[in-house]
């Protein structure tokens, strides 16, 4: 009895392996994977900074006013997101402030990126201008 149920218990745990390895093929499923990698690892040195928690609460949503492009239209609204919304613009902005010695240049980065890396694990992706959630991440 208890090797029946231990063969019984070593297959479902294969059976759950192997369909989670299929994840690994699915492109959306890999790129929400290393966000989730890049914010903890974001969040974790802007710990390690001992960086000011106030700093951090109040500018991790401010990318978010890019949104407004959409009070104007869906083609602005994407462009303004999508801006926004990638890597470029916190690491070109970034090494800027940091190779102009402006304070707090490395803090501000480091929410950027992790607000950008928390969006896309949660599966918020760059947008299309067809429709607010037509992203590279999801179409629905």
């Amino acid at each position: 009895m208890k090797a029946h149920s231990l063969t019984s218990h070593k297959i479902n745990f294969y059976k759950k392996a192997i369909e989670q390895s299929k994840n690994m093929t699915d492109p959306v499923f890999v790129q929400r994977l290393e966000s989730a990698a890049l914010a903890i690892f974001t969040l974790g040195f802007y710990v390690s900074l001992d960086a000011n928690g106030w700093l951090f609460l109040a500018l991790i949503l401010a990318p978010d006013l890019s949104l407004l492009g959409y009070c104007k239209n869906q083609k602005l609204g994407s462009i303004t997101y999508n801006l926004v919304h990638n890597y470029t613009l916190p690491i070109v902005v970034g090494a800027l402030m940091v190779l102009f010695s402006i304070p707090l240049a490395v803090e501000v980065t480091l929410i950027w990126v992790a607000h950008i890396a928390i969006d896309r694990t949660m599966g918020y992706g760059l947008k299309y201008p067809t429709n607010f959630k037509h992203t590279h991440l999801s179409w629905k």
